[in-house]
């Protein structure tokens, strides 16, 4: 967490007479000017506070502050100003622009205090938002990890989608949104609640009952209720609630969303777990894009022209003779991360895990869990 603070000023005199007066207090630093503050603030920043004057050339300090709160909206903002212009300044206060206003001539313990205030408003607002950053991240690893209990199936599809849109962005040069992958891994969160019958027939690819079909148009929803409660998950939920959504209107929900109206991310997570969909029945990459380019309407056309031209995507998916080993295994020798090569069964028949699941902490919890109550059958087929 920095502690650095920038003075502004378009007197170099005043800037000298601060730094004096300051220098072996604080970590300071000087701009003669705004347009020399805005390029502090985008080379040397963050800084904790910024002190900026009102009246400077080209750019004044309530202008200057305006944009360093959109920039850098956890900085500190002081104005210092001559008390003639004490009514603009009252305007910039109430614009929410600026924490504390100085005028000049200020005293130096003034200063002081101000710029201590100033330090410690800094620090609880960026550990307010290190709290808020690890208690989402903490919410989103227990949500998956609970998914990988519970349908282990759609938590391994939920990360192949997530991999396959980190190569898709990879692509296009843009940086990993983090919204899009988190969306991506909870997108079949609302899957939880569809009974186990259910699951299997959508696994194995059978048809669905009417009643059925009910249930699993349902789980976009569900999934969106499920996170629209968690803080800064609210742009996450609607990704979720429409990434099943056709690009033509249908799918659920069932609403007048369509085209471009439906979120670009929800579009991408819709292409994307569809094909991983598909995959999962035995076609390959390019088999299952040739499917999903013969369903007029359901997709947006620049998605899937963007997907078209990524070679490494189309590859087939079919690992070539001679790529894996089977080693069995004990129960003992089970450890996170080992993918499994059939599925593990308890000695009554029971089965917790699919073939071609990667084990995490809680599934390997969850199998110790049963071996302790009735058995489990061994040894265990792994892939390497």
């Amino acid at each position: 967490m920095t502690s650095k603070i920038l003075l502004v000023d378009d007197d170099s005199e005043v800037l000298s007479s601060l730094r004096f007066q300051l220098g072996s207090r604080f970590e300071v630093e000087t701009a003669n000017g705004a347009e020399y503050g805005i390029r502090a603030v985008l080379t040397t920043g963050p800084y904790a506070v910024v002190v900026s004057d009102l009246r400077m050339p080209h750019v004044d300090g309530v202008r200057f502050l305006a944009w360093l709160e959109s920039q850098a909206p956890n900085t500190v903002r002081i104005l210092h100003t001559a008390y003639a212009d004490l009514q603009v300044s009252i305007s910039a206060i109430n614009e929410g622009h600026v924490f504390r206003l100085l005028t000049k001539p200020c005293a130096t313990k003034d200063m002081i205090r101000a710029l201590q205030d100033g330090l410690r408003q800094y620090e609880l607002v960026e550990s307010e938002k290190t709290l808020l950053q690890e208690t989402l991240s903490g919410s989103v690893s227990l949500l998956t990890e609970l998914l990988a209990i519970a349908d282990e199936v759609s938590f391994g599809r939920a990360e192949k989608t997530r991999d396959y849109i980190k190569a898709f962005l990879a692509s296009e040069k843009k940086q990993d949104a983090w919204e899009l992958g988190v969306a991506a891994m909870l997108s079949r969160i609302g899957a939880v609640t569809m009974p186990d019958t259910v699951l299997e027939k959508l696994e194995s690819g059978k048809d669905l009952s009417p009643v059925e079909q009910s249930m699993y148009a349902r789980i976009p929803k569900i999934g969106h209720d499920l996170l629209a409660n968690i803080p800064r998950l609210q742009d996450v939920a609607k990704i979720v609630l429409y990434h099943q959504k056709r690009f033509d209107g249908g799918g659920s929900p069932k609403d007048p969303v369509s085209g471009d109206k439906i979120p670009y991310e929800s579009r991408v997570v819709k292409v994307f777990s569809d094909m991983v969909d598909l995959e999962s029945t035995g076609l390959s990459r390019a088999a299952a894009f040739g499917t999903m380019s013969s369903r007029a309407g359901w997709y947006d056309p620049e998605i899937m022209r963007k997907l078209g031209a990524l070679p490494e995507l189309q590859q087939d998916a079919v690992s070539q003779p001679g790529t894996k080993r089977i080693i069995q295994c004990s129960l003992s020798d089970l450890r996170p991360g080992l993918v499994l090569h059939s599925a593990i069964m308890t000695v009554r028949g029971l089965r917790l895990l699919n073939a071609g699941v990667a084990i995490s902490p809680p599934m390997l919890e969850k199998i110790r869990n049963h071996a302790e109550l009735t058995g489990i059958k061994e040894p265990i087929e792994i892939s390497r």
